[in-house]
């Protein structure tokens, strides 16, 4: 799914999926992301898998907003993250 996160925006604390993979490729800006307690950025056209039983969590830092595409692998139901 597409995801747009205004600028200092956090998403939710540190997580694990015990079933999926999670992918982030940004289209634009630039997004902060915790794997295994160590921090690592991701700027427009990078890409990252964490792998599921990871603990992880992303947030946008930065002033400007950014634009990624999330995908869980395998697939679960929307409904999960509204």
């Amino acid at each position: 799914m597409k995801v747009t996160l205004i600028s200092k925006e956090s998403t939710m604390d540190d997580h694990i999926h015990i079933l999926q993979d999670e992918s982030f490729k940004i289209l634009s800006g630039r997004m902060t992301y915790f794997l295994d307690g160590e921090q690592y950025y991701l700027n427009a056209g990078e890409e990252v898998v964490l792998p599921k039983n990871k603990a992880h969590n992303h947030y946008n830092a930065d002033h400007e907003p950014v634009e990624f595409i999330q995908t869980i692998s395998p697939g679960i139901d929307i409904d999960y993250f509204i």
